[in-house]
């Protein structure tokens, strides 16, 4: 694209081509890790503490949580809302889902319970990921979302990805 001198020319004939069998999860995250020295993410607090995570602490983490979602029966296809504040399990139970071939929705935590209702029954969605503050307004609509079999609550302020 660096020396792109046809817009409609390129527009017209670029194609991506991605492997039948791509899964982010895997494919990147895991072949990065392979390095298992190399930053996947740098977090900061509000109050200005940090934290470094590796490609490698991200695998092990997101294989765990793939695991989960496995014992759950939550596979390929399946739609999971996921609402999350800024923190580093955001990125391990997104990848953890992508490995699952299941389908994220994120969604931010200023839904409204009517919101998260909604957004479960249109997705007909299997499962919804958590805060501890956000988990009342899931159980505000839980019993008015018929295809919701999980709620699964990321505890805890402090990140802990190893």
């Amino acid at each position: 694209m660096a020396n792109m001198t046809d817009y409609e020319r390129e527009r017209a004939t670029f194609r991506l081509e991605v492997p039948d069998t791509f899964n982010f999860g895997y494919d990147v995250v895991d072949r990065w890790a392979e390095d298992p020295d190399k930053l996947a993410l740098l977090w900061v607090d509000a109050q200005g503490r940090s934290e470094r995570y590796t490609f490698a602490e991200v695998r092990r983490a997101s294989d765990r949580f793939a695991s989960v979602l496995e014992g759950l029966g939550i596979g390929k296809g399946d739609g999971v809302l996921v609402i999350l504040p800024r923190l580093p399990q955001w990125y391990v139970v997104l990848v953890g889902l992508m490995k699952r071939g299941a389908i994220p929705m994120p969604g931010t935590v200023l839904l409204t319970p009517k919101d998260i209702e909604y957004r479960l029954n249109l997705a007909a969605a299997k499962a919804v990921v958590v805060d501890a503050a956000t988990a009342p307004k899931v159980d505000a609509v839980r019993d008015r979302c018929p295809t919701l079999a999980h709620a699964i609550v990321v505890g805890g302020a402090a990140p802990g990805l190893a």
